[in-house]
């Protein structure tokens, strides 16, 4: 009935990304005009804008009052969590209608622990912004997700790089340095690779906590759509069972013959739905998707995902334990708890390593 991604299903794009595809010679489409509408349940209703007419002459106020003081006014303080900041910047209801949800469906996490430094890092980073993409926004490998590992690992052969699969690495290979090592993965496999020769780095990286992930893409017949648009999070006031919904059919082209649905669930909120039976997270689903749509119908076919440690929780001790991080000189990260969480990032971050690896070696 259509394609289903077992993760990310999109990228944002930067001038970075695209150089990357168009060098990897792998397609890439950007998302449908009906993607435009995105949607946050709030009290009760699927809504495009959440804030009343005084939320938002109030937030219209205060964002006027900090670009004419400087975006760095309001900047994160240390320390400081995503509800805490909103809530001494521009207001309560930003955090519990708008951007709490949102992060719900991004991090799977709380506001009330998310670090707002890490997370809000990107607006306030005062770095230049470098050339502008073709396409903006979010895209995808017209081939899926695949298309671009497959294109990746391809890359890296031809260029005579040995790859070697289903191996633990031997660090009687470590030369202190000299040779430069990259270790690219999880927090929690970074910390296992580290020990032997990075012992303090490890166990720092060990006590990250991880959130457990729930994909699930259901296919129904056509007519069976009952919103048109990215997609809707849930405010977690909502007592929704799942994160949030997204339209793979409405995001990008040639997607599915049908009307297909990816929902999200665990994450902070629910993290025992990743030791659910298939059977239960359907009827978890089942719930949500009446409560949404306001009827009830069976999907014509499935494709389930569930990862116990799916997601670094981007909270306060992240935070920290990242401006303590110490690495041996020639050894170097990249994963998704360094400061970006998504596939862009690791993307961006992966094409800088290089230069950081000359610096420090003095080339």
């Amino acid at each position: 009935y259509g394609k289903s991604e077992s993760a990310a299903n999109g990228i944002l794009n930067s001038y970075v990304v695209e150089n990357l595809f168009r060098r990897l010679k792998v397609p890439i489409t950007g998302v449908l005009p009906s993607a435009r509408a995105r949607y946050v349940l709030v009290d009760g209703r699927p809504q495009k804008w959440p804030f009343s007419l005084g939320e938002s002459l109030s937030l219209v106020l205060k964002m006027s009052g900090y670009m004419l003081r400087g975006r760095s006014s309001m900047a994160p303080r240390p320390g400081e969590t995503i509800e805490v900041w909103l809530k001494r910047t521009l207001g309560q209801f930003v955090n519990d209608k708008f951007l709490a949800p949102a992060l719900l469906g991004i991090y799977a996490s709380r506001s009330s622990e998310l670090s707002a430094s890490l997370v809000m890092a990107p607006f306030f980073s005062g770095r230049k912004k470098g050339a502008k993409p073709g396409i903006r926004g979010t895209i995808a490998p017209v081939g899926g997700m695949g298309a671009l590992i497959h294109a990746l690992e391809k890359a890296i052969r031809d260029l005579g790089v040995r790859v070697h699969l289903n191996q633990r690495y031997q660090w009687e290979q470590w030369d202190e340095g000299r040779t430069p090592h990259v270790v690219a993965g999880s927090v929690h496999q970074a910390s296992e690779v580290l020990k032997p020769v990075a012992s303090e780095a490890a166990a720092l990286l060990h006590r990250v906590r991880m959130l457990p992930v729930v994909s699930a893409t259901l296919f129904y017949p056509s007519e069976a759509a009952f919103l048109k648009g990215f997609g809707c999070l849930f405010s977690e006031r909502e007592k929704m069972n799942s994160l949030g919904v997204l339209f793979p059919g409405c995001i990008f082209p040639d997607r599915t013959s049908v009307h297909a649905e990816t929902w999200i669930m665990g994450g902070a909120v629910r993290p025992e739905v990743a030791q659910w039976s298939p059977e239960q997270v359907m009827a978890e689903i089942a719930d949500d998707r009446n409560r949404l749509s306001g009827h009830k119908v069976e999907p014509v076919d499935r494709q389930l995902y569930q990862w116990p440690k799916a997601l670094p929780y981007y909270d306060l001790y992240l935070e920290q334990a990242l401006k303590e991080l110490s690495l041996p000189k020639g050894l170097f990260l990249n994963g998704n708890f360094l400061g970006k969480i998504g596939l862009a990032g690791l993307i961006e971050r992966g094409l800088e390593l290089p230069d950081q690896i000359q610096f420090t070696a003095g080339v």
